[in-house]
């Protein structure tokens, strides 16, 4: 990524896209006191390049029902994966409210099982979203802002035709059809993972109907295409690049009277956590 500016030209989705918008900056491991109202904060990391030390410090962070979890994934890349991601979570909400030990936060579900954090003492009140797929995953952490992340691996699918009458729209569909084959994966992704990050924002998950939203790129940068009886598609900002390449990335973030002003991407994971060895027993995300 490339740091600030009126418009800068980054890599989305295989193709160069100038950008308008909220301004977008980099760091490399500072450290805040505290979340900045506007700020939506970003981490992604390439599983490949996160060492064996830093997995058990993760591990250890997680409470007793967390790690039940990750033991039901079937596969070890899953499991991996799942800790990671929710290990990257603790110490990101700490890295960024340091009040707070990395193993002491307490989420619980909210409506529709969007995970929250239960800590009615925390100000501001963080808000977060995470994800994760084999090889890749990506955390977003804000105050206050309705946000939501998805990265998934840009891979052959068998049902690719099925699957795209099921989650896109007739125009969006026919977007895809007339590009060259080669760019025709890559094209259905980016529209699956927007609306993942969308749905996630909302906390609506499997509820809300894929084929209700439209997305469409213009100079602006990514617009959202919704009845205006669902939502207020312009209340939204969006953004997405591949992360690492061969995984597309996409964040879905709300603007409203006081939301998303400035998006901080972070190049590497929050500082290695000198975590104690108990474990909460409480707590899920």
């Amino acid at each position: 990524m490339r740091v600030r500016g009126e418009a800068i030209n980054i890599e989305r989705g295989g193709s160069k896209a100038s950008w308008h918008g909220p301004k977008f900056r980099e760091k490399r491991g500072q450290s805040v006191n505290k979340l900045e109202p506007g700020t939506a904060h970003l981490w992604v990391a390439d599983l490949a390049s996160v060492d064996e030390r830093t997995v058990e410090d993760y591990r250890i962070l997680l409470s007793e029902e967390e790690l039940d979890r990750a033991q039901r994934f079937r596969f070890q890349r899953d499991r991996l994966s799942f800790v990671v991601s929710h290990g990257l979570l603790r110490t990101a909400l700490t890295w960024l409210a340091p009040g707070n030990r990395p193993e002491d936060w307490i989420f619980a579900m909210g409506a529709n099982g969007r995970p929250e954090i239960n800590m009615p003492d925390t100000v501001p009140w963080p808000r977060f979203n995470i994800s994760h797929t084999a090889g890749s995953v990506a955390c977003v952490v804000t105050a206050e802002i309705d946000c939501g992340v998805d990265v998934e691996s840009v891979r052959p699918l068998p049902d690719l035709e099925a699957l795209s009458r099921r989650v896109l729209t007739p125009t969006e569909r026919a977007h895809i059809a007339a590009l060259p084959d080669d760019e025709r994966l890559c094209s259905f992704f980016r529209l699956w993972t927007l609306k993942e990050a969308y749905a996630k924002a909302r906390g609506l998950g499997v509820l809300l109907s894929f084929e209700r939203l439209c997305f469409e790129w213009n100079e602006g940068g990514i617009r959202l295409d919704i009845d205006p009886v669902l939502d207020d598609g312009a209340q939204w900002y969006f953004d997405q690049w591949q992360a690492p390449p061969g995984y597309m990335l996409s964040v879905a973030l709300r603007r409203g009277a006081e939301g998303f002003r400035e998006m901080v991407h972070h190049t590497a994971l929050p500082l290695r956590p000198h975590c104690s060895r108990r474990r909460r027993q409480t707590g899920s995300n």
